[in-house]
């Protein structure tokens, strides 16, 4: 697997934790959606997408500069939580890896890219 495809399960990832915490907590439980929730909830997926966009482009330093939004502070918050919650860290920290994946990658590539 390549790290265009790591950032996309990361992204798949992301979309899915995100939409069950907004829909497990401000939709279902309080019969109303609260604003930041679902703020987040459309906001970090898409910062997830935007990094899983740059790794299928082969942008290896966007794709860095968006795990690491999405880790800090947010992801690291929600790495010692208990279930499923604990992939809104995770998810992050995979992007990391693609993006860590790809640098090392152009790190050992040729100059001209082909």
């Amino acid at each position: 697997m390549g790290p265009g495809l790591l950032a996309i399960a990361s992204a798949l990832t992301s979309t899915a934790v995100w939409g069950y915490l907004a829909w497990s907590t401000a939709i279902v439980q309080g019969g109303e959606a609260l604003p930041p929730a679902l703020v987040a909830a459309l906001l970090f997926p898409g910062i997830a997408w935007a990094g899983a966009l740059a790794a299928w482009r082969d942008s290896p330093f966007v794709t860095l500069l968006t795990g690491l939004i999405g880790l800090v502070p947010v992801g690291l918050y929600f790495l010692p939580a208990p279930g499923a919650l604990k992939l809104i860290g995770v998810a992050p920290l995979v992007m990391l890896v693609a993006g860590v994946w790809m640098v090392r990658r152009m790190r050992h590539a040729p100059f001209g890219r082909e």
